[in-house]
């Protein structure tokens, strides 16, 4: 079973605004903390971002 799945019937799910705050968490460290001139995301990096946007958009 995924790590998320696992994590999504065990303890329910992540309501929408704690998945926004933890997501812009996560990109301020990483925009801290990666130099500018770090290489693109991968494309399925982009693709994961993609799936994550689309699923914030069904809870708005």
């Amino acid at each position: 079973m995924a790590e998320a799945e696992r994590i999504r019937t065990t303890r329910g799910a992540i309501d929408p605004a704690t998945s926004r705050s933890i997501c812009k968490a996560i990109g301020e460290r990483l925009s801290r903390d990666l130099p500018p001139d770090s290489q693109p995301p991968s494309a399925r990096i982009e693709e994961l971002l993609a799936e994550m946007r689309r699923r914030e958009d069904r809870f708005r």
